[in-house]
């Protein structure tokens, strides 16, 4: 991971609440920031919308896990 911030967004099942998340760490603008998020095998799309914003995150992933 090169020097950066990193914001990492853990979530399951977000639903519209990941787009805001998203764009609110965009909306830093700064180039120092690296946004990971970290999804819990979610059933609800997140995984699919997350490789269509792939170019927006330094790094994605979704599997299972178990919780807190």
């Amino acid at each position: 991971m090169p020097d950066c911030i990193a914001i990492v967004t853990v979530c399951r099942n977000p639903g519209p609440l990941l787009e805001r998340a998203i764009a609110s760490v965009e909306a830093l603008s700064d180039a120092r920031v690296c946004h990971v998020v970290i999804d819990g095998a979610s059933t609800d799309g997140t995984a699919e919308y997350l490789q269509q914003q792939d170019h927006r995150l330094f790094h994605w992933v979704s599997e299972p896990d178990r919780g807190i």
